[in-house]
């Protein structure tokens, strides 16, 4: 007698453990929406470019290799909130019940990256955002009740990352970061099915965990205005341990779950591993391209393994058929004036999941992504951006047949998208000085000249006038698209090289307008002399042209349009 109450203690034991790791297992997926946007600029072109565009500190998260073509310190902070709609249009319900109104909600978010150099080729890097995580939240009465009624994953990671620079083209780099998991989830118990008449009970589970992840980037540079970056980002391993909470159980469900220790539930799950391929091309002096293409690891997210403790240790692991998914975006950017930037894009992503096998706890499909941004910088070291990007995740098409205790359950979701809008601000603080120290004068010719002795891929960013008139002393240089400088003497043999295309005009704004043409010759050593005399001719006396005591503020980048 003692060894058949025991053998059905163990059935019951696991016929409860078995139901009960249905009902946890099935809603844990609402967390499934991978989030691109992190508060970065980049979200006005969907988020193209970004392991190649390495423009601010936000590349530190997107691809540590990016840190390699920042100077000095530099910090991002971005704020972004997101408002999710999502209603549920039902077409069959075994146990009947409401739409459930919208289960979206409005999402605080932001973000903070900082960059700063170590050494010449190393740089050291910090972020701190979230990429992972959703929120729904049905009502108690609607046709998917039995599936989830509350379904919400908050995330955040930080951590510090290092960028190296390799040579002139190629940079590599490296992070890691601690993420931050709370989840919560609810669903109704269907107590009828097994005894008629009797009300619905609920399960509610509340957890927390810490997972550890990395990401490994590359970063190459073939030629001036041309970026190419690649970025993996390791699986997060995640377990939630907790006390689950049942209430108003039925007589049989409270016999079956009498034997289950609800006080030691674990679930296990996988944040996917990914992989991004980004491109970066300046077309001209306005206009720029980039694009992504990435593949996630959403097969291995979707085995969830659920542990409970009973008189035996019971796991079971749902496999709800999720299968990889693919990336791809596009962007432009158009610098429609100086100091002001425009920038749009578009993004797909693939579905992770069928119509037959998704659920209502991650009402998602196919993803598209239309966006628009806008920025502009204040001063050399002070930039502000806005950009709103609209996610449409499809009709998530549902067609669940569901176990007896859940009920089938078919329909689609419209309207089903996220609103978002994000605002950054940039700022930049350069440990050397962009401006040439001393009483030399200079004057920006970078739109125009290269010189031989700055290498492949610099252009001139000053030359700086010698105390000779006319004779150019100095050429400092920069690659393009970066920041820091390279002071490179000038040598015989070294030569400057007219750029090709339209020559930009350095003239005073008023004397544009006014429509004079072009009187004198627009190249370092007459530059020299002209300026050197005009600046003896504003002090009232010549022979300041060729006092070298004399100090000469340089008036900055030049414009190429009014």
């Amino acid at each position: 007698m003692r060894t058949a109450s025991r053998a059905a203690r163990r059935r019951a034991s696991r016929t409860g453990a078995a139901i009960l790791s249905g009902l946890l297992t099935a809603p844990c997926y609402a967390a499934g929406i991978w989030l691109y946007e992190q508060g970065t600029p980049d979200m006005g072109m969907a988020n193209a470019g970004r392991a190649a565009l390495a423009e601010n500190a936000a590349t530190a998260s997107g691809n540590p290799a990016g840190m390699t073509r920042l100077e000095g310190t530099e910090l991002l902070i971005g704020i972004q909130p997101m408002l999710y709609t999502t209603r549920f249009d039902q077409q069959e319900s075994s146990f009947g019940g409401g739409n459930g109104g919208n289960a979206g909600a409005l999402i605080p978010g932001g973000a903070f990256y900082f960059v700063r150099d170590m050494l010449p080729k190393l740089k050291l890097g910090f972020s701190a955002s979230s990429f992972f995580g959703a929120g729904l939240d049905y009502s108690n009465d609607w046709a998917g009740r039995y599936y989830a009624t509350e379904v919400v994953m908050f995330t955040v990671q930080a951590g510090p990352s290092l960028g190296y620079r390799i040579n002139d083209q190629w940079s590599v780099g490296a992070g890691a970061y601690a993420l931050y998991a709370d989840l919560t989830q609810k669903a109704r118990l269907n107590n009828a099915a097994l005894d008629p008449g009797v009300a619905d009970g609920s399960l509610k589970l509340s957890a927390d965990d810490w997972g550890y992840g990395g990401r490994l980037g590359v970063l190459f540079e073939p030629a001036s205005g041309t970026r190419l970056g690649l970025q993996y980002s390791a699986k997060v391993k995640l377990e939630f341990k907790d006390r689950v909470r049942l209430n108003n159980l039925g007589p049989t469900l409270s016999a079956l779950f009498a034997v289950v220790d609800i006080d030691n539930v674990n679930l296990k799950m996988n944040l996917p591993q990914s992989l991004m391929f980004s491109a970066f091309q300046q077309l001209n002096r306005k206009w720029d391209i980039a694009a992504n293409v990435g593949w996630q690891d959403w097969s291995d997210f979707g085995k969830m393994a659920a542990q409970l403790e009973s008189t035996t240790t019971t796991t079971l692991t749902a496999d709800r058929n999720f299968k990889d998914t693919w990336h791809g975006a596009l962007g432009v950017r158009c610098r429609y004036r100086p100091g002001w930037r425009l920038s749009t894009g578009f993004a797909y992503d693939s579905s992770p999941v069928s119509d037959a096998n998704r659920t209502p706890d991650m009402p998602l499909d196919r993803q598209l992504r239309f966006a628009v941004g806008l920025e502009h910088e204040r001063s050399e070291d002070f930039t502000l951006g806005v950009a709103y990007e609209y996610l449409n995740l499809g009709d998530a098409k549902i067609e669940q047949e569901g176990s007896p205790l859940e009920g089938s359950l078919k329909g689609k979701y419209s309207p089903n998208a996220i609103h978002l809008v994000n605002f950054t601000l940039a700022w930049r603080y350069s440990t050397g000085s962009r401006r040439v120290p001393g009483p030399l004068p200079a004057w920006d010719f970078g739109p125009i000249f290269r010189y031989s002795g700055c290498g492949k891929g610099a252009i001139i960013e000053q030359a700086v006038c010698g105390q000779a008139r006319g004779r150019v002393a100095l050429i400092h240089c920069r690659r393009f698209g970066s920041r820091q400088l390279q002071s490179v003497p000038v040598q015989a043999g070294g030569q400057l090289q007219p750029r090709p295309g339209p020559v930009p005009d350095h003239r005073p704004r008023a004397e544009r307008q006014r429509g004079c043409e072009i009187d004198r010759p627009l190249d370092p050593v007459s530059e020299c002399r002209r300026r050197q005399a005009l600046q003896g001719r504003q002090a009232g006396d010549e022979q300041s042209a060729q006092d070298p005591s004399v100090t000469w503020k340089n008036p900055g980048p030049a414009r190429t349009d009014a």
